[in-house]
Formats: C-alpha cells, sequence, structure tokens
C-alpha cells in the first residue's frame, strides 16, 4: 500500500530539496541562481529554514558579491523569528568581507556592522 505524504512531511522534503539546490549552485558561484531558488522556495509557500539560509548567504560568499545581499538575508532570517546560528554568523562575515572591517553602517544605527556582529545582536 502507498503512504501519502503529510502536508509537514511534503514541506520538509521540498525544505530540503530546495536547500541541496541552492547549497550546490553556491559551490557552483552561481549565487544569482541560488537566491532566485530561494525567492522561488518563497513563491511556492516553502518556509526556508535556517539551514536554506546559510546555504544562501554561503553562495553570495562564493560569488565575492555585495554585502547588502547577504545582509538582507540575515535580516530575512530574524523577520522569519529564526535564530541565527554560528554558521549564519561566520558565511555572513565572510560574505561581507572588507565592508564590515571598514565599519560600514547599517539603516542609519550608530553601530557599525562589525561591532553588532560582534556583539551576537542583530
Amino acid at each position: 500500500p502507498s503512504h501519502a505524504l503529510s502536508s509537514e512531511e511534503l514541506q520538509a522534503a521540498s525544505q530540503r530539496d530546495y536547500t541541496l539546490a541552492i547549497g550546490s549552485l553556491g559551490q557552483s558561484s552561481q549565487w544569482q541562481s541560488a537566491g532566485a531558488l530561494l525567492q522561488s522556495a518563497r513563491e511556492v509557500e516553502v518556509k526556508p529554514d535556517i539551514i536554506t539560509y546559510n546555504a544562501a548567504i554561503t553562495a553570495l560568499q562564493r560569488g565575492q558579491v555585495a554585502s547588502r545581499l547577504a545582509l538582507g538575508l540575515l535580516n530575512d532570517i530574524v523577520a522569519s523569528k529564526l535564530q541565527p546560528t554560528e554558521p549564519t554568523w561566520g558565511a555572513t562575515i565572510l560574505a561581507c568581507g572588507d565592508t564590515l572591517a571598514d565599519g560600514e553602517q547599517h539603516s542609519g544605527s550608530n553601530n557599525t556592522l562589525w561591532e553588532r556582529c560582534a556583539a551576537g545582536g542583530w
């Protein structure tokens, strides 16, 4: 007899597939495709988890693109009420590269991004 998957099982399987695909694209330095796939997941109501976001941020790091994209994903993580992990912070800092070290300001804050990341508070 066949077993029909519950909606939770389908969500988990879809989420896992998206995460694997985003990670694979990131390893190939195809950060734009990884970002498009993350957006696609949201559009079909697959809720990215912290591992999915980490894969996307890592893709940005490997693509050596602007820090604002990585920081935008970090904002999405917080807005989704997910808890950033050590890999999240590490990938974000690496994706931001010299921008954080130079003390770029974010959203008019008086604290530099580097100080906020180092303090673990966003």
